[in-house]
C-alpha cells in the first residue's frame, strides 16, 4: 500500500532527485464532479469553475486524460460539461466518453460503450422463508409501510436512471429541490408501477433529507451532524431490521458484485442516502476501468500503474473508496478539496488543493518533467 509519506517525499525532490525517483508521469486524472471540477456555489464559483476546466484541457494537451468518476447519472454529469455561462454548448459529451457514473453502477468506455450497468432491481431478496421480491419492490413496500411513516417523513426517494432523475409520487419530498439547485435538470414523478416496471435501469437510489443551511458554499456540518445525521442512521437501521440489506444479484455479472447493498450517508452536495449493488463504489470501478481493454487502448499505453501515474480529485465520503484503494494500492496523488469536511478523506489524501491548482502542476511536470506542487496544498 503506497502511503502519503512517500508523495511528501516525491512532491518535496529535486529535478536530480526526480530523475532517481520518477513520479510517472501522472497520465489519468480521476476527477468526482459535484463540489470539485464543478465547484461549490459562492461568490468565487464561476471564476473556479473556468479556471478548472481550462486546467483539463491543459493537462490533456499534454497527453494526459481526464475522466468523470461521480455520483451523477449522465444527464446530471452532462450539466457540469457545459460551457459556463453558455448552456447550450457542450465541452464534452459524457454520453460517448469515458467515465464512471453513479458511483460505479455505470461505466464506460469510448464511443459510449456499456462496460458495466449494476441496476438495484436485479437485487433479490432474501428471509427465513425463503425468496422475497426484488430490491426495488421491498424498498417501495417498506416506504409505503404506514408504520415507518416517522422515520420517512420529509425524505424524498429519488431514483437515478441512465438518463433520467425520478421520485416516486408517494415520497417527493426534496425531489425537485434537488434535482434543479444541486443538478440543474427536471426530475419527474412517477407511481409504484412506473418504478417497478423500470427496476432494471435504476443505478442508484438517493432517499434526500431535508436541506440544511449553507456554509461557505457547503452544507453546514453542525446543522447536519446534529438534525440530518441521527434520521439517516435510524432509517438505515430500520431498513436493515426489514431484511433489505439482505439480497443477491440474481444474475451472473462482475466478480465481487450483487452481494447485497452499499449504503453511503452524505452531507453535500444535498443531505442523502446513498444506495447501490454493493460491490459498486468509485475505487473498485476505477480498478476495472483502468484494466479494461478498450480504455488501454484510449489512453494509447498496456496498462497503468495507480501508484505512479493516477491522480484522484473528491470532497466526500463516496470518495474515500478511490482514495483508499485502487487496485491494491493508493493513487499517486489523492487531493480532496479544501471545503471538505470529511474525515476519512483526509486521513487518506496527500494533498487539499483545489483541482485546477494540481492539474496545472501535472501539466508543468508533464512538459518540463518535475513536479512541484504548492506548499499550501501539502497534508
Amino acid at each position: 500500500m503506497h502511503h502519503a509519506g512517500n508523495d511528501m517525499k516525491l512532491l518535496e525532490t529535486t529535478a536530480l532527485e526526480h530523475t532517481l525517483l520518477p513520479p510517472g508521469p501522472i497520465v489519468v486524472a480521476a476527477c468526482d464532479l459535484d463540489k470539485t471540477l464543478f465547484p461549490p456555489h459562492g461568490p468565487n464559483h464561476v471564476e473556479q469553475l473556468k479556471k478548472n476546466i481550462g486546467a483539463m484541457f491543459d493537462f490533456e494537451a499534454t497527453g494526459g486524460f481526464v475522466f468523470p468518476v461521480t455520483g451523477n447519472n449522465l444527464i446530471q454529469a452532462q450539466q457540469k460539461f457545459m460551457e459556463p455561462g453558455d448552456k447550450t454548448r457542450m465541452l464534452r459529451d459524457v454520453g460517448i466518453n469515458p467515465g464512471i457514473f453513479t458511483n460505479g453502477a455505470l461505466v464506460l468506455g469510448p464511443d459510449g460503450q456499456e462496460l458495466e450497468k449494476h441496476a438495484l432491481g436485479g437485487l433479490q431478496l432474501s428471509g427465513p422463508e425463503g425468496e422475497g421480491p426484488d430490491f426495488i419492490t421491498g424498498l417501495l413496500d417498506f416506504i409505503d409501510d404506514a408504520s415507518h411513516a416517522s422515520l420517512v417523513q420529509d425524505v424524498g426517494v429519488c431514483f437515478l436512471l441512465p438518463n433520467d432523475v425520478a421520485g416516486y409520487e408517494a415520497a417527493y419530498s426534496n425531489v425537485e429541490d434537488y434535482a434543479q439547485t444541486v443538478h440543474d435538470v427536471t426530475a419527474k414523478p412517477l407511481s409504484r408501477t412506473d418504478i417497478i416496471e423500470l427496476k432494471g435501469e435504476i443505478l442508484m437510489l438517493c432517499l434526500l433529507f431535508p436541506a440544511v443551511n449553507i456554509v461557505n458554499g457547503s452544507a453546514s456540518r453542525e446543522e447536519y451532524e446534529q438534525t440530518i445525521l441521527p434520521r439517516q442512521v435510524r432509517l438505515v437501521e430500520a431498513m436493515e431490521r426489514q431484511g433489505l440489506m439482505q439480497c443477491r444479484c440474481s444474475a451472473k455479472g462482475v466478480e465481487g458484485v450483487g452481494n447485497g447493498i452499499k449504503v453511503i450517508m452524505m452531507k453535500d452536495p444535498w443531505p442523502e442516502v446513498d444506495i447501490t449493488v454493493a460491490g459498486v463504489d468509485k475505487g473498485k470501478a476505477l480498478n476495472r476501468f483502468l484494466q479494461h481493454e478498450s480504455i488501454l487502448k484510449h489512453l494509447g499505453i498496456g496498462s497503468v500503474d495507480p501508484e505512479r501515474q493516477v491522480a484522484v480529485f473528491g470532497d466526500a465520503p463516496n470518495d474515500v473508496p478511490m482514495f483508499r484503494d485502487v487496485g491494491g494500492s493508493q493513487p499517486a496523488l489523492r487531493v480532496r478539496m479544501p471545503h471538505s469536511t470529511d474525515e476519512a478523506l483526509a486521513e487518506l489524501a496527500s494533498h487539499s488543493a483545489e483541482v485546477s491548482d494540481v492539474l496545472d502542476m501535472i501539466s508543468s511536470q508533464r512538459t518540463n518533467g518535475v513536479l512541484r506542487l504548492p506548499a499550501h496544498s501539502r497534508i
